[in-house]
């Protein structure tokens, strides 16, 4: 990943959000806004936790905190699952970051970690079912 795209990435996220992305503020508008820009940063870009730690002056474990407990922000808002798929869509269109070859990668990767999150709820869907038949 290079630094110019981390720059675009921020910059843009400032402007979309409409605040300081680098604010140390807990606002809930801050926090849902950086949960989001860390998961980017892990999903689009693979950088490690260290790295976005890094960008932000926080440490990692702050940075997966807040990308774990993303999904539970966006079942109590939905509204942040649109807002990160507009950031992505302003983020790609104006900086056009990947080439084919990384495109085709990233997607490759997405679609392993679908595949093998489909199979954890697949487990858990059988370990809740036998939790349930135990109690019965």
């Amino acid at each position: 990943m290079t630094d110019s795209a981390i720059q675009d990435l921020l910059v843009a996220a400032s402007e979309f959000f409409k605040l300081d992305i680098h604010s140390s503020s807990r606002t809930l508008e801050h926090i849902h806004a950086r949960a989001i820009v860390y998961s980017i940063f892990r999903d689009c870009n693979l950088m490690t936790y260290q790295e976005i730690a890094k960008i932000f002056d926080k440490n990692h474990a702050t940075i997966m905190h807040a990308i774990k407990e993303l999904p539970y922000m966006i079942k109590q808002q939905p509204e942040l699952e649109d807002k990160k798929i507009k950031l992505l869509e302003i983020w790609t269109s104006e900086y056009a970051l990947f080439d084919n070859k990384e495109r085709a990668q990233k997607i490759k990767n997405l679609q392993d970690r679908i595949f093998l999150l489909n199979l954890e709820v697949t487990l858990l869907s059988k370990q809740v079912n036998r939790l349930q038949n135990v109690n019965d």
